[in-house]
């Protein structure tokens, strides 16, 4: 009987702007806002993405005209909602603000 390995791999992703995916992420958890929410500046073409995870208490939604802010107070969903923009390239950057 041949054993599976049940740890999850981490493969490196390359997004637009050079920087790893792994890169991004680990530099949106590490800071929070005044008010301890971590803050993931995501673009609009991003709503139908995160639109599953709005109902979850404790989201807030700012938006500006093409940029969301998506805030929460858990790491666990900040982490999965970053991971989710940051592979299909929807992440906000510098140049979108």
């Amino acid at each position: 009987m041949a054993h599976r390995c049940l740890t999850p791999i981490r493969v490196a992703v390359e997004v637009p702007g050079g920087l790893s995916e792994e890169v991004l992420v680990r530099e949106i958890l590490q800071r929070k806002d005044p008010h301890g929410y971590y803050v993931i500046p995501v673009r609009e073409e991003a709503l139908p993405l995160i639109r599953p995870y709005m109902a979850r208490p404790g989201v807030i939604l700012v938006e500006y005209s093409d940029l969301i802010l998506f805030k929460t107070r858990s790491r666990s969903l900040a982490e999965k909602v970053a991971h989710l923009v940051a592979r299909r390239g929807l992440l906000a950057g510098e140049e979108d603000l």
